[in-house]
């Protein structure tokens, strides 16, 4: 039987000139992208979004770093919520690892180059286009399983 603990399934947002159509088709991803691509714009959005539109969406970054313990304690005692953490490789030691990897109870946004130990698969693993001003998950992986370059994603844009 397959879980879906999703609690946000589709994020739309306009900010200014730009905006975020996110399909969220896990209740786990993995978000990875070189710097500048908009990754902490996206948490900083969905930090002021569940503020006024969902409070189980809760938002953490490397600021939060000497807040690890409740991190911990609320991912453990929390169901049905979605944690982000931005800058997961600077935020996330292997206490946390252990905790988000082996919860089934929540939905999981980990921003950043910190996976090991995750037991993700490679559908898990996404990066941000920015095609039309307009931000859309895209898999790092194709259904293969083998790597999508730059590149390539570049040129399916063009495509589309």
């Amino acid at each position: 039987m397959s879980r879906d603990n999703r609690v946000v399934k589709h994020f739309d947002l306009a900010k200014g000139d730009i905006s975020f159509d996110l399909e969220f088709d896990s209740d786990f991803i993995l978000l990875v992208c070189d710097s500048g691509n908009g990754k902490s714009f996206l948490a900083e959005c969905l930090s002021d979004w569940s503020d006024v539109e969902n409070p189980r969406v809760i938002v953490y970054n490397y600021k939060d770093i000497n807040s690890r313990e409740y991190i911990i304690e609320m991912v453990n005692k929390g169901k049905g919520f979605m944690f982000v953490f931005d800058n997961a490789d600077i935020l996330l030691n292997e206490e946390m690892i252990d905790a988000i990897a082996g919860n089934n109870d929540n939905q999981f946004l980990v921003i950043g180059r910190h996976s090991e130990d995750l037991w993700l698969s490679k559908k898990n693993y996404k990066r941000l286009r920015f095609y039309n001003n307009t931000f859309t998950f895209f898999p790092v992986f194709d259904q293969d399983g083998n790597y999508i370059s730059e590149d390539k994603m570049n040129a399916m844009e063009v495509s589309q």
